[in-house]
Order: structure tokens, then C-alpha cells, then sequence
């Protein structure tokens, strides 16, 4: 999956802009953008250096910034794109 698709905003209710901007994404709603199942990304999470880009705000509240997963899923493209010109 390239994370192109969109998030439907509606649906999440925890999905929130920062003051600069910034929208964060728990863990759920990550795999959700990126159409994996949330235990790959935790898996990913925990072998420190796979996958998209995560932090935790507490022990327990990990988060995705949208730009590091949409920036992510660019670079699984160019590295992995085949046929097509």
C-alpha cells in the first residue's frame, strides 16, 4: 500500500491538529492510513528500526505524525515500485 488513500476525518474523533498544524495519529488510525493491520506497526515499533516514524507522548499513547507516515509510505514506493514508466 503507497498511503495515498485518504483519512477519512470524520470518523476519527481523536484526529487533531496541533497548533502548528501537525496532525498526529494513534496507532489504530496509522495502520489504518496505511492499510496494515495495527499489530504489524507494533511489531515494527518494536523492532526499533522498521517501519514509519513513532513516539510516545506517555508509556502508553504512542503517535504517528501524518507527514512522517505519508513521507514513509513514499519512500516504500520509490523503493519498491516495479513496471510502468
Amino acid at each position: 500500500m503507497d498511503g495515498s488513500q485518504n483519512l477519512d476525518m470524520s470518523q476519527t474523533q481523536s484526529v487533531k491538529a496541533n497548533a502548528t498544524g501537525l496532525i498526529r495519529l494513534k496507532s489504530r488510525e496509522a495502520a489504518d492510513y496505511l492499510g496494515i493491520p495495527e499489530g504489524t506497526l507494533r511489531y515494527w515499533r518494536s523492532m526499533g528500526d522498521r517501519g514509519p516514524r513513532s513516539y510516545a507522548l506517555s508509556p502508553k499513547h504512542v503517535v504517528y505524525d501524518l507527514s512522517d507516515l505519508q513521507e514513509w509510505a513514499d519512500t516504500r514506493k520509490a523503493k519498491t515500485q516495479r513496471g510502468g514508466q
